[in-house]
């Protein structure tokens, strides 16, 4: 997987987001002036500034656009209300409906990738990256959860989320080499090995290989067998 890159402004664009912006808060307004009430479930108005600030890539930017178009549809500002209490727009509902099958169509690519066997002893890569299918039925969701849930959605759903979270596998992996092999020769030689492998085929190696797992040592023996554990496999997929 290709790191992706930070989406470059263009004049274009802004103008683009402006004037979606623009459309988006008018409706707002236009729907709140006749229904006061609805101003407790409709979506918050557009921020160009903060939109700029928390896209990371033009892929998400060019979603957010046909995002923020789809509330424009007759019918969209309507309110939906859930069997759990949960009162929001039909918009919104539909929104985190197509973000989720963003998620899980990734995450199915993903373990593909992976491809997780108990002969190979690395079954628990799905649950611990998180590679199972997200559920979601609005009406299971209690109102107190949903802000929380529209977060976790927002940020999984973003095109930079795989790469980040590689990212962090390598970057806590590494940690793990310290609280480890800290102060010893080992470390160095492990971070000489590691450091600058691409996040992506990092993550591949663990995926492959349970043994590439650091274990917890109790004395110098062990740190000894660890660490020639950890060579011996790392060489192995490095070579491979």
């Amino acid at each position: 997987m290709r790191k992706p890159y930070n989406i470059k402004w263009r004049p274009s664009d802004l103008r683009r987001l402006t004037n979606i912006a623009k459309r988006f808060n008018a409706k707002l307004t236009r729907t709140v002036k006749k229904i006061p009430e609805a101003q407790y479930y409709l979506p918050e108005r557009l921020n160009t500034a903060t939109i700029r600030q928390t896209v990371k890539t033009r892929q998400d930017f060019n979603a957010l656009l046909k995002s923020y178009e789809r509330f424009l549809a007759p019918g969209a500002e309507n309110p939906y209300v859930g069997k759990s209490g949960i009162i929001t727009t039909n918009w919104q509902k539909r929104e985190v409906g197509i973000r989720v099958g963003v998620i899980n169509r990734r995450r199915a690519r993903e373990l593909k990738a992976a491809n997780p066997s108990t002969l190979k002893g690395t079954m628990g890569t799905i649950t611990e990256n998180n590679l199972r299918p997200k559920k979601y039925n609005v009406d299971k969701i209690l109102p107190s959860n949903w802000d929380k849930f529209l977060e976790s959605v927002r940020k999984q759903s973003a095109a930079s989320y795989s790469f980040d979270k590689m990212q962090l596998l390598k970057e806590n992996y590494l940690k793990s080499v310290d609280a480890v092999f800290g102060g010893t020769p080992y470390a160095n030689y492990l971070h000489e090995m590691l450091d600058n492998l691409p996040p992506d085929f990092f993550t591949d190696g663990m995926y492959d290989n349970a043994y590439l797992d650091i274990d917890f040592v109790y004395d110098e023996h062990d740190m000894n067998m660890v660490f020639e554990k950890l060579v011996a496999e790392w060489n192995k997929y490095l070579a491979s």
